[in-house]
């Protein structure tokens, strides 16, 4: 297999393929960006960087807007932008390299690899293997509450990894349902760094980045020495991008496996086109093919084929991209989503999304052309701008017959998010009943535990006495303001703006930011956040 995948490496120069077909592609791509900069713009998204491949050649590369606003710098196909979840691919050929090895197979337990996996649900403990976990298929809630509440910062050390797997909640049967998980792909980076001895960065370095001719790309931000790095952005609902203080670093944390990989459109672009040319010989390797090989339906049965491989999701054109991004978030049913190559031939898409504070990322390929799209962007915007712009791409680089507007599309998703915002503001007025707190705001202050006790609420007073602030983990960067709301529930809700000075993802769900103190004879002993439960210490 590998072996195969080294002999694949492509030039790193720009191949323009001939004749008129080509000539043609090319012109559509080109009449096409300012279309893209028109999507760029209404999403709010600072900049972002796009690569091309059709037919095996890298054929399109273009930059729209800015890595750096205020110094109005734009990027280039060698600017650094943050993966997220794009970095879980790069972990599940890691273990695929495993499996070559010898080192595992796909069936091996996990609990025959790492002592201190001992879910508290006897079937995932016993039965779970790497094919679950890189599937997405264990069945177990993929909140990330307490590992990320904004403004870059980790909130849980990496050593928390497994006990808090452990306790997490299952939310429908073991491989019965596709439900997206990032903690099975930080689980599986402990197994490539129990089995190699390396570090997953060190390992990652050697095996896959080497193999791929993948030289700006790492999951150690330390290590970077280049100064070309797109800067993180957020955006308002004025669609302005917001610069963030930092972006998140996953350097050693306990989602490096999951979504730390910082790359440039040059490395995913050498990289897309190498696992094209894999995907032609896939029959010389039963390894390759359980890698890109369905594992489980997305979203249930659908007409068309859409199941998870292993950090990527197969989707057969005509049908629905966008599957595990904010698009898909904030429409909310994938019906509604734009059906992409309506009324043209059926194709395979193998397609990934990537998220991370600051940055959206997208890849998709098209195996029966040896296509590819990279787009990487640096922003948390009002849209998911790389899935429509890589939509945008393939409608044109495919000349699908029915295209579609993807101009309305952002201009209709933008708008539905704004209204979210104000709905979730709107619900909580609904809520609010003053006058039924009967107990004096100190009652509510101290710190709450889960009950692991790895993950603390601090609750106190603020400095004008009139109320009460949230700390997460008690880290003084993670203060939120609680306000009351009825009798001993507080909320702490925020605007778009509010979130995107903070770096967070988008949350308009009113219950998510509701806290519901508990008491016994006028004393306060716990609370519950996001079905989470606290405990009062002493």
């Amino acid at each position: 297999m590998w072996k195969i995948l080294s002999s694949l490496l492509v030039a790193q120069s720009v191949i323009i393929p001939h004749g008129n077909e080509s000539s043609s592609v090319i012109s559509r791509l080109q009449n096409l960006k300012p279309t893209l900069d028109h999507i760029r713009q209404i999403s709010g998204t600072a900049g972002t960087s796009i690569g091309v491949v059709h037919h095996g050649q890298i054929i399109h590369k273009d930059n729209l807007g800015y890595r750096d606003v205020a110094a109005e710098i734009v990027p280039d196909s060698q600017t650094l932008y943050g993966l997220g979840s794009l970095t879980k691919s790069l972990t599940a050929i890691g273990i695929a390299n495993m499996v070559h090895e010898g080192l595992l197979s796909w069936d091996t337990p996990v609990k025959d690899v790492l002592q201190d996996f001992a879910h508290k649900d006897p079937c995932v403990a016993k039965l779970t293997t790497v094919v679950d976990l890189l599937a997405h298929r264990t069945g177990l809630a993929g909140d990330i509450s307490l590992t990320f509440q904004g403004d870059g910062k980790a909130l849980l050390p990496a050593d928390q990894l497994l006990p808090t797997f452990n306790q997490n909640d299952r939310v429908v049967p073991f491989r019965s349902e596709w439900v997206y998980n990032s903690w099975g792909y930080s689980i599986a980076g402990l197994i490539i760094e129990k089995l190699s001895g390396e570090s997953l960065g060190s390992y990652l370095q050697k095996h896959v980045y080497n193999a791929f001719a993948m030289g700006n790309t790492t999951t150690q931000f330390s290590s970077l020495h280049s100064n070309n790095v797109a800067e993180p952005y957020a955006t308002d609902s004025n669609a302005t991008p917001v610069h963030l203080p930092s972006a998140m670093i996953f350097e050693n944390s306990l989602f490096e496996a999951a979504a730390g990989a910082y790359s440039t459109v040059d490395d995913m672009l050498n990289y897309s086109t190498a696992l094209l040319e894999a995907y032609k010989n896939v029959h010389t390797s039963d390894k390759l093919q359980n890698l890109f090989s369905s594992h489980i339906p997305v979203l249930g049965p659908s007409f068309r084929e859409r199941a998870y491989a292993m950090g990527w999701i197969r989707t057969q054109l005509p049908g629905a991209l966008g599957i595990m991004g904010e698009n898909f978030d904030i429409i909310g049913e994938a019906e509604q989503l734009p059906e992409l190559g309506r009324g043209s031939p059926s194709m395979l898409c193998l397609y990934h999304q990537g998220s991370t504070a600051g940055y959206y990322s997208n890849i998709a390929l098209f195996p029966e052309t040896q296509s590819a799209i990279v787009v990487l962007a640096n922003s948390i915007s009002l849209t998911d701008l790389p899935d429509t712009i890589s939509q945008s791409i393939a409608q044109v680089l495919f000349d699908f017959v029915e295209p579609i507007d993807f101009v309305a599309f952002t201009k209709k998703t933008s708008a539905k998010l704004i209204s979210q915002y104000e709905q979730q503001a709107a619900l909580i007025a609904t809520q609010r009943r003053s006058g039924t707190r009967d107990l004096p705001l100190e009652s509510f202050a101290g710190r709450y535990w889960n009950s692991l006790k790895n993950f603390v609420l601090e609750i106190r007073v603020g400095a004008k006495n009139d109320a009460l602030e949230l700390l997460f983990q008690s880290y003084e960067s993670q203060l939120y303001h609680l306000r009351h709301l009825y009798e001993h529930t507080f909320e702490w809700s925020l605007s778009l703006d509010e979130e995107a000075k903070r770096g967070r993802y988008h949350i308009t769900d009113a219950d998510y930011f509701l806290i519901h103190f508990s008491s016994h004879q006028k004393l306060v002993s716990g609370l519950v956040w996001a079905n989470y439960s606290f405990e009062k210490s002493a």
